[in-house]
């Protein structure tokens, strides 16, 4: 019996032809790169002529759009759209408004400081030295205002 499965694995091994490992991993890239490649083209044709297409004639195009959204479901997604829409316009004219009254309350205590610097300025020039009145201390000349509450 066993001659006879070697005999049998002689005439298999005859029968096919052994390919060499790396020629036939070539083969197999090779074969996956065209494939890849002409998926590639075929999808860049498509968006070419789907480009082409609505190029031609964007009127007609736009009204399929429009005719073909004619059920329930549609009906509930313009309606949450035009939700969201109001909703971004409230929100957009809330932060516009936030930020004008921020430079509006900036530029007036901007102004209100110069102001302030201003009258400091004027201020500091304008004014005298003036001896305190109250208790003296020690080394301050006194004056005599005596002759004045005797008159």
């Amino acid at each position: 019996m066993l001659l006879r499965s070697s005999g049998r694995t002689k005439v298999r091994q005859n029968k096919y032809v052994v390919v060499a490992a790396k020629k036939s991993r070539r083969r197999r890239e090779d074969n996956m790169v065209e494939i890849r490649k002409s998926k590639r083209e075929e999808s860049l044709l498509k968006i070419v002529t789907k480009a082409f297409a609505i190029n031609v004639n964007p009127v007609e195009n736009s009204q399929q759009i429009v005719s073909t959204g004619g059920d329930d479901g549609s009906n509930i997604i313009s309606i949450l759209l035009f939700i969201a829409f109001i909703g971004l316009s409230i929100l957009t004219i809330g932060v516009i408004y936030i930020a004008v009254t921020d430079f509006l309350q900036k530029r007036e205590k901007e102004k209100f400081e110069k102001e302030e610097a201003a009258k400091k300025k004027k201020s500091g020039k304008k004014r005298k030295v003036r001896a305190r009145a109250g208790a003296r201390g020690f080394g301050q000349k006194l004056e005599d205002d005596d002759d004045d509450y005797l008159n």
